[in-house]
């Protein structure tokens, strides 16, 4: 199934991996034998890793229409030898957005979640190769249309327009339903015994329904907020999921010391809260060399000067002419995103609120 994305970035969201990629892989996955049909990742299960494809072929299959209750999966792409599996839920720790089954029986290489996580880590030519891919597809499936979820709502209601920023921000494909426009809404109405009233109205995985529910109700729902990490001793207590808390985390994981960070609001909370971001040189600099500026390369929009008004005149300043340097328009809720991502990723440890886990003991030194 083709869409404007896949035809324009087709060649980074499926990058071919060199004998050399494969080499590192090898040393660090398994190898499986597989038959025709098989499923290798279900729809709405916690994801096992990568499957690069030695011989044979995968197919992505997107999930059958919520709103059309006879309808089936539908292919949105063919993986064959040299290709991966894997998007954003991967990393992320999160369900899986599609199913993945092999058309034609061959070979892969597991790379389960915890060996995807170290390689992420550790190798910048395969970390790089993952999350530009990984962004990109999670991208392309939103813009395919198909998910599992249904939102029933009004253009009228401020709670229907909170959800629908709610799953927009966090990059969650979904199907939106305006019941005073729609010619499909008095359908599904019926079909999930609710009425008009009751909008807001989320169908979550094609069966569990939720009346104007919270976002972080439709968090718990879609398993937005990943599983907590075990019961660990840690380095460091780290107050706050903002962007300089997570920052922190994450440079002191590169460096051996390991911490939980703790938050009050849920993670959905705060990876959708808006705020606008304009990232100097230096921070752009940092983030990239921390592992954490691929889709910030991908979705940033750089700028080499800015325009100051003032007295009925307009004066612009060639930042770059002036000094060497430029800043990426990227917002703030974004980078937290990315942050959270990596954390995840690394197998760190985040308490949200309505997350499972607690910090039991603070041992003084």
């Amino acid at each position: 199934m083709a869409n404007g994305l896949l035809e324009q970035r087709r060649a980074q969201m499926f990058p071919k991996l060199t004998s050399a990629q494969l080499a590192r892989l090898e040393r660090q996955g398994t190898r499986m034998q597989t038959q025709a049909g098989e499923i290798l990742v279900e729809l709405g299960a916690p994801p096992r890793g990568v499957f690069v494809v030695a011989a044979g072929s995968i197919e992505a299959l997107a999930p059958p229409s919520v709103t059309q209750a006879a309808s089936g999966y539908e292919l949105l792409f063919l993986l064959s030898p040299g290709d991966f599996t894997g998007e954003m839920s991967t990393l992320r720790g999160t369900p899986a957005l599609v199913r993945v089954r092999v058309r034609e029986a061959g070979t892969v290489l597991l790379i389960d979640a915890e060996q995807l996580r170290r390689i992420v880590q550790n190798d910048a030519e395969l970390s790089e190769l993952f999350m530009r891919a990984f962004i990109l597809r999670r991208m392309s499936v939103i813009e395919s249309g198909h998910s599992e979820v249904l939102l029933l709502g009004s253009d009228h209601s401020a709670d229907t327009l909170r959800l629908r920023e709610f799953l927009t921000r966090n990059a969650r494909p979904y199907v939106n339903i305006d019941i005073e426009h729609d010619a499909d809404a008095q359908a599904l109405l019926e079909r999930f015994h609710v009425r008009g009233e009751d909008v807001p109205v989320v169908v979550c995985r094609g069966a569990e329904l939720l009346k104007n529910p919270s976002n972080a109700e439709v968090a718990e729902c879609l398993g937005i907020n990943a599983p907590a990490a075990d019961e660990r001793v840690h380095d460091l207590l780290i107050i706050g999921a903002g962007p300089a808390g997570l920052l922190l985390s994450h440079l002191l994981h590169l460096r051996g010391i390991e911490s939980v960070v703790l938050e009050a609001r849920s993670r959905g909370e705060i990876e959708s809260t808006i705020r606008a971001g304009v990232l100097e040189q230096g921070t752009m600099d940092l983030l990239n060399e921390a592992g954490l500026g691929a889709r910030m390369q991908v979705e940033g929009a750089v700028h080499h000067g800015f325009e100051l008004a003032f007295e009925g005149q307009r004066r612009r300043i060639a930042l770059t002419e002036l000094t060497g340097h430029s800043i990426t328009v990227y917002a703030q809720h974004e980078v937290i995103k990315d942050l959270v991502a990596a954390r995840v990723a690394a197998d760190g440890a985040l308490k949200f609120k309505g997350g499972s886990g607690t910090v039991t003991t603070i041992a003084h030194a």
